[in-house]
C-alpha cells in the first residue's frame, strides 16, 4: 500500500527532476496549478465520488511551468476538490524548494 509519505516523496522527486533539467536558473517562471479528474473503476483506495464529474475518481493536482508547459510536479490525491488550505500547503512546499535552488528567479503564480 502506498502511504501519504510515499506520495509526498514522489511529488518531491518530480520537482527535483524539473529543477535539475535547467543548466542555469531561469530569470522567471510561471506556476500554473490545476486539478483534474482521473476516473476510476472498481474499489480503488481513495477513489471518491465527485458530483461535479458525476463519477468516482482521483483528483490529482498538476503543477506546470506556464511558459514552457513543462510538468513541475504532480500531487496524487483523493477524488475531492482540494481545500484552499491544502492548495496553500502544496504551494508553500513547492515555493520553498524552488527558492532553495533558484533564490533569484522571479515567480508568478
Amino acid at each position: 500500500m502506498v502511504s501519504r509519505t510515499d506520495l509526498y516523496r514522489i511529488a518531491q522527486v518530480l520537482l527535483k527532476v524539473f529543477l535539475d533539467s535547467y543548466e542555469t536558473p531561469p530569470e522567471g517562471i510561471i506556476i500554473d496549478m490545476d486539478d483534474t479528474a482521473d476516473e476510476t473503476r472498481g474499489g480503488q483506495q481513495l477513489s471518491l465520488f465527485n458530483a461535479f464529474y458525476d463519477s468516482y475518481c482521483y483528483q490529482p493536482i498538476h503543477i506546470y511551468e506556464g511558459r514552457s508547459g513543462r510538468l513541475m510536479t504532480t500531487v496524487l490525491r483523493p477524488g475531492k476538490r482540494p481545500s484552499g488550505k491544502e492548495v496553500v500547503a502544496i504551494l508553500k512546499r513547492v515555493m520553498k524548494r524552488i527558492r532553495e535552488i533558484w533564490p533569484e528567479t522571479g515567480i508568478l503564480l
